[in-house]
């Protein structure tokens, strides 16, 4: 998928690196295989990978990031919304400004943006030019504007779906008479 996102000239390509679904501890195994898909997102061309692990208590997993931090670069790091997953979102910001993060996707820890929009606000504030912190979660195009405006992010994140038919034939299906 990466190989032939690849072909489309002009967007930039971030990859996320996550195992599987869930909590965001893994174990060994798991983290074997997310240094084996930085490998491949770097050798196809990706522009950055897109990570995030926690401890058992909900903080960054600093050691274990700063390995993959490391075997990523030169490419861009941004840790994903399992920020919004720790208990102190200003000690985690830290965590990851100290590691070299480059960016951090959040939805001030709440299920939207919208709602998370007063703790994207301070984080943005509190970042500074130090990292990105960037609003993501429920962001559409009615309401980007306004998120903008509140929280002056220099980024944003939001899915641009636009629905297509596929070329499925859909089955003929014959109602049965009741008796």
């Amino acid at each position: 998928m990466i190989h032939q996102a690849r072909t489309i000239v002009g967007i930039g390509l971030h990859v996320i690196v996550r195992p599987r679904g869930g909590d965001f501890l893994f174990d060994e195994d798991e983290f074997a295989v997310m240094q084996a898909d930085i490998d491949t997102a770097k050798a196809e061309g990706a522009d950055g990978v897109v990570i995030g692990l926690l401890t058992a208590d909900g903080a960054v997993d600093a050691a274990r990031t700063r390995e993959l931090i490391a075997r990523a670069r030169p490419i861009s790091v941004t840790f994903h919304r399992a920020f919004d997953m720790t208990p102190d979102p200003f000690e985690a910001l830290e965590t990851l400004v100290g590691l070299g993060v480059d960016r951090v996707l959040t939805s001030g820890q709440e299920a939207s943006v919208l709602e998370g929009l007063p703790l994207i606000a301070e984080l943005v504030r509190r970042a500074g030019e130090r990292i990105i912190v960037m609003p993501g979660g429920g962001i559409t195009a009615r309401n980007a504007e306004r998120i903008v405006a509140a929280a002056k992010p220099r980024e944003i994140h939001f899915a641009a779906l636009e629905p297509a038919a596929g070329g499925r034939e859909q089955p003929r299906r014959e109602l049965a008479a009741l008796p």
